[in-house]
């Protein structure tokens, strides 16, 4: 069975490093890693306070929502915020 659900006044935020493949081939790949994992980190932080739902991340895209599953009036304010 698929799990649907409607969901009223929701936002979705991507956010993307910007010049990611610039950075691959100028950064060691340990440095890479540990600079995503401490932007995604205070991103993650954010969220937290800004009632904001990280979704997940994938390579340097971070994807978040507000307003679901918690309905929140302000939801587009809040992923601004973040």
């Amino acid at each position: 069975d698929l799990y649907v659900e409607t969901h009223d006044n929701v936002s979705i935020l991507y956010a993307d490093v910007v010049n990611f493949s610039g950075l691959t081939v100028t950064l060691p790949v340990k440095k890479l890693v540990e600079t995503l994992n401490d932007l995604f980190g205070s991103f993650d932080e954010a969220s937290e306070r800004h009632n904001v739902l990280r979704i997940k991340f994938l390579g340097d895209c971070y994807y978040c929502v507000s307003g679901v599953p918690t309905p929140n009036a302000q939801h587009a304010k809040s992923c601004v915020d973040l």
